[in-house]
């Protein structure tokens, strides 16, 4: 049934423009408590976000990158992530003709194999391990931010009737390399939400940047974003300390809609009651923040009927046509996630009067379940 069906409420939200630090400092090192300078959003990333590590703090610490990638041929998914006791990544993949699926995943105790840089794009981020490699690599140059993307999946074997009474094993294997460049001047969101003195959680989200690149499986090579207005990748980046248990939801849309490159950033639940949220439109490469609790309607009993989010300025229905469930039941780690992908219709308000369509869009919404 519907998940909320209040109305839209207006926040009160302040864009941070000068460099600080997302946690307080004490003789010049991380505290636990959040900088209370921090709350608020951004449109470039101006937080420095090395958290502290002693006590009180360990076992909270939650750092991640998430590529989510579209291409004509595919739906992929990057995950490099640390928890302090335990690395959690994985490269997934779906082929959009057949929905037919491979997951390479890992869970590395006290993080082994994870290298993540504290701060946004200072360094490199990588994971390695015997089914499973990965790697995320920044640069730049005087006119764009690149960012290359490597990953290298191996399952173990696995059995396969073809008929005719024969049973093959069959190992899936995929490689990834892509690469993602946006002008130094294009805009993401940035938003820091607070749920306590010593719990907040810093994030960015960047839709609707052009990928280019190649995806090798068992099937073949496919090549994409080199001629077609359909390859987008989406970035969400995360630096945070978290309590034990947190839902959210989470949509975002890209791609070219009446010559405009559209990216639409929309998100709800954990951001409840913090003074901060997460909804925002970039309209090539510019970004208006949305500063409203939207109202989100979606079917918990059927997540392929349509979603909808509601506000002020946005008109926006999501029209799923594959499920991905995602499920984890570990002793200390438990989570299950709906992320229901499709394309985007309806419209978009800007303050100066325009009004955009957002018919076409590509992308995907979640509601995520998450304890640990």
């Amino acid at each position: 049934m519907p998940s909320k069906t209040t109305k839209p409420s207006p926040i009160h939200e302040r864009e941070l423009t000068s460099p600080t630090t997302l946690s307080g400092v004490r003789n010049g090192k991380p505290t636990l408590a959040m900088n209370p300078d921090a709350h608020g959003w951004s449109r470039t990333p101006v937080l420095d976000t090395a958290l502290y590590n002693g006590p009180g703090a360990w076992g909270r610490n939650k750092r991640w990158e998430y590529w989510g990638i579209m291409t004509p041929t595919h739906i992929i998914g990057i995950t490099i992530s640390t928890l302090d006791y335990a690395g959690v990544c994985q490269f997934y993949l779906v082929d959009r003709e057949t929905y037919a699926s491979m997951d390479f995943e890992a869970t590395a105790p006290f993080a082994r194999g994870v290298d993540l840089p504290s701060t946004y794009a200072q360094g490199d981020a990588s994971f390695t391990s015997k089914r499973l490699t990965q790697k995320i690599v920044h640069s730049q140059d005087a006119t764009h931010r690149t960012t290359r993307i490597t990953a290298n999946g191996v399952n173990r074997p696995r059995f396969e009737d073809v008929g005719h009474n024969q049973v093959v094993s069959v190992t899936d294997r995929a490689m990834l390399d892509v690469t993602i460049e946006r002008p130094l001047e294009s805009e993401a969101l940035h938003v820091v939400v607070p749920w306590s003195a010593n719990r907040f959680q810093y994030t960015i989200k960047e839709p609707a940047l052009r990928a280019h690149g190649r995806l090798v499986t068992n099937k073949g090579t496919y090549y994409f974003g080199d001629d077609d207005d359909k390859s987008f990748a989406v970035l969400d980046h995360g630096r945070g300390r978290w309590p034990y248990s947190m839902v959210w939801n989470w949509a975002a849309g890209s791609g070219v809609v009446d010559g405009k490159l559209i990216g639409l950033q929309l998100g709800d639940k954990w951001t409840d009651g913090t003074g901060s949220t997460e909804n925002a439109i970039i309209i090539d490469g510019k970004l208006t923040k949305i500063s409203e609790e939207l109202a989100w309607e979606y079917d918990r009993k059927n997540w392929l009927n349509p979603w909808r989010v509601k506000g002020s300025c946005i008109d926006a229905t999501f029209t799923p046509v594959y499920e991905r469930i995602a499920e984890t039941s570990l002793l200390v780690l438990s989570g299950e996630t709906h992320q229901c992908f499709g394309t985007w219709s309806g419209v978009y308000r800007h303050p100066d009067g325009t009004t955009f369509s957002l018919d076409g869009l590509e992308g995907w919404a979640e509601e995520a379940r998450n304890r640990w």
